[in-house]
């Protein structure tokens, strides 16, 4: 498959989006060898950019980051009463949404070792700052009276990112059908994300848009 370099395409960009093409259609990392001869650039202008198979698969990790805090944030704004729970429930939502349009940064993330994902201070930053709104959404909530008790939010965030975690990888597995076989996977992936914050944190219904 070719990746061919565009004039005046700039050639970090190009090389993201190559390798998210080339994870498409190969199910794995290209080589940096690989890679240039499908870009038909010399490997010696992508190794001074990466340097190794490893930084190049930082760089498509920490890009896929960048797009997922957009699509959260732009999730959460959407919501036209502002109300903290169902902000909460888009922004879970928005989550699901990015895995299903980018599976393969999903895998490759969700396989990266905690000391290299740690290593780099993009995915860290991208993280931190989905936590944060996760943390000031349900700050605000609580503030309200709309959820009850004493629950340490750090906890809460934890546990609602490992539970959207493993219905993401649930949807992407195909799983999800057979306990949803009349929806499509991500409308079963929402579905249940939405039982799950009810249950967990009171959002009363489906989240408004």
């Amino acid at each position: 498959m070719a990746f061919s370099l565009r004039p005046g395409e700039n050639l970090y960009v190009a090389a993201i989006d190559a390798t998210t093409g080339f994870l498409s259609e190969y199910s794995r990392l290209p080589e940096l060898t690989e890679l240039a001869a499908a870009m038909h650039v010399d490997v010696g202008k992508l190794s001074s950019l990466f340097g190794n198979q490893g930084r190049l698969a930082e760089a498509v990790a920490e890009n896929a980051m960048m797009l997922l805090h957009d699509r959260c944030i732009r999730s959460v704004v959407q919501v036209q009463d502002q109300d903290p729970l169902r902000q909460l429930q888009a922004l879970s939502e928005g989550f699901l949404e990015w895995a299903y349009c980018h599976p393969r940064e999903f895998q490759l993330i969700g396989l990266m070792p905690a000391n290299q994902f740690e290593g780099v201070r993009g995915l860290l930053r991208y993280e931190q700052a989905l936590h944060d709104l996760m943390l000031k959404l349900y700050g605000r909530a609580h503030r309200a009276g709309m959820v009850q008790g004493n629950d340490d939010p750090a906890m809460l965030v934890a546990i609602a990112h490992t539970f959207a975690y493993g219905v993401a990888s649930k949807m992407l597995l195909g799983d999800l059908s057979r306990w949803a076989p009349d929806s499509n996977p991500l409308e079963g992936a929402r579905a249940t994300m939405r039982v799950f914050m009810r249950r967990m944190l009171g959002v009363p219904g489906k989240a408004a848009t």
